[in-house]
């Protein structure tokens, strides 16, 4: 199977409230991220409805599974885009992280908010490969949530993958030294990240709360963003840390991986 590149991207909410790093200022430089980075997959995080419309107009080669949190159509909605050209889709779907996760809009144990996870099964169209590709947006407050949140992402990709190849992303809220990580190394998973010796400058934290300074320590930025494989080799690993005159697209680092089916 040729390698094929993946992307995930906390965009931040379309919050009025941001001031000068509102959507309407930077979703430009986040259209630009996007077509300079041409990723085959995409995850993002954080997506409202004006967003996800934006997206969709944007990456019209693609197709795309919007799921919101609060019912599986409103709400704060996980998506992911997937390149038509390259693969296709054999099936698609999505649970929320709770003791119920077939339940809509359930909230799992000590989170504030509904969270829930996409996923697409996939065919490659050049080597007739298939995997799944899982995307999901931790809570940022509950702490037990994110630990299970790991166990029921880990069971189901079990699950629905019968033994295929497992592609998992997102925002997990979680540093890498926490249990919420761990799950994954414990379950055969590699983090894209660490397999790749890092390049030179690239940052060390991926929430950056649009104030990213290279030459400067701040306890509140912090590595928070994943890319987990199974059944893959992780060739490439980057953190795009684009800017436009100090402004930044996201909150968030976009990461990015270029991988091959082991």
């Amino acid at each position: 199977m040729n390698p094929f590149s993946v992307l995930s991207f906390n965009i931040r909410c379309e919050y009025g409230a941001d001031g000068p790093n509102g959507w309407e200022y930077r979703k430009e430089q986040v259209f630009d991220l996007l077509r300079m980075s041409d990723a085959d997959l995409i995850g993002f995080q954080e997506v409202t409805p004006i967003q996800s419309n934006d997206l969709g107009h944007l990456l019209s080669g693609y197709f795309g599974l919007t799921i919101g949190r609060d019912d599986g159509i409103s709400g704060e909605a996980t998506a992911i885009f997937v390149k038509e050209e390259r693969f296709d889709i054999l099936d698609k779907g999505y649970f929320w992280c709770s003791a119920t996760p077939e339940k809509a809009g359930s909230i799992g144990w000590d989170a504030v908010f509904p969270r829930i996870v996409a996923y697409v099964v996939l065919k490659d169209k050049q080597s007739h490969a298939e995997f799944c590709f899982f995307n999901t947006h931790f809570d940022h407050v509950g702490k037990i949530a994110r630990r299970m949140s790991s166990r029921l992402l880990i069971q189901k990709a079990q699950e629905i993958s019968q033994g295929k190849a497992i592609l998992v992303v997102g925002d997990f809220n979680a540093k890498p030294r926490t249990e919420t990580i761990r799950l994954f190394l414990k379950n055969g998973y590699s983090e894209s990240k660490r397999t790749i010796k890092p390049k030179r400058g690239q940052p060390k934290v991926s929430f950056h709360a649009f104030q990213y300074d290279p030459q400067r320590s701040d306890p509140s930025m912090e590595w928070i963003d994943y890319i987990f494989t199974k059944g893959f080799h992780t060739l490439d690993f980057d953190v795009i840390a684009s800017s436009v005159n100090g402004r930044y697209p996201s909150d968030h680092f976009p990461i990015s991986a270029t991988v091959q089916i082991d």
